[in-house]
């Protein structure tokens, strides 16, 4: 009895082919931005053009909105007339309160809006992708956002032109000098105004005499108000 030897050129006993089973699919590895897309990033985005072309008029109203209140609080000056205490004509301080050395800010206006937009910006966007999945529900929560810190900053601004009040830094900005011809107003003449100041710095002068609202304390009530709501 003959035992039929397999033709290796052929490759099987009856002269067929087979073709090899495939194997599984090598899928690339992802990174993990894109493992984060693919799972939680919005599925509605409609890419940065259209985003700008639907969002244009807002990205530039908040943009004035941020130009004006930086304007007007590096030029202007205030609208009201400020009075501090000095003692007698010879410029000797009548109370210390505005006698402090001029020091610099811990944390600066510049940093305290970034720190007041940041932190609602990471919760709202974390929440919008993780619960609601909607990009346009994200928008509105960023761009009220937005409008709530510059429309803060405006009124802000505005209140400081009108009332301000004098910082704890003022005798050492203004170095106060009450020349004998001018008489000061008030009980027994010890309240004056910038007129006498000796310094030639004009924008630090007018800073402090602007105080009143701090600008910190404004971009923090107005995002985490709004975060709250």
């Amino acid at each position: 009895m003959s035992i039929p030897i397999p033709d290796v050129e052929l490759g099987g006993f009856d002269g067929t082919v087979s073709d090899p089973e495939p194997g599984p699919l090598l899928t690339p590895k992802k990174s993990v931005f894109e493992r984060f897309r693919d799972n939680y990033w919005f599925p509605d985005d409609p890419g940065p053009k259209k985003w700008i072309r639907a969002e244009w008029p807002d990205l530039l109203l908040i943009g004035l909105l941020l130009i004006i209140p930086a304007l007007i609080s590096q030029l202007a000056a205030p609208l009201t007339t400020q009075y501090f205490p000095l003692s007698d004509n010879t410029g000797s301080l009548y109370t210390p309160k505005y006698a402090y050395p001029r020091r610099a800010e811990y944390i600066t206006t510049l940093v305290s809006i970034v720190l007041s937009f940041a932190l609602p910006f990471i919760i709202m966007g974390l929440i919008s992708m993780c619960l609601i999945g909607s990009f346009w529900d994200n928008n509105s929560a960023i761009m009220g956002l937005s409008y709530a810190l510059v429309t803060a900053d405006l009124f802000h601004v505005f209140i400081k032109l009108f009332i301000g009040g004098l910082r704890p830094h003022f005798y050492e900005v203004c170095k106060p000098l009450a020349p004998a011809r001018i008489a000061g107003s008030g009980y027994q003449n010890t309240y004056f105004t910038p007129a006498i100041c000796t310094t030639t710095n004009t924008r630090a002068l007018n800073y402090a005499m602007m105080s009143f609202p701090s600008g910190h304390a404004t971009a923090a009530f107005a995002s985490m108000i709004f975060l709250a709501l």
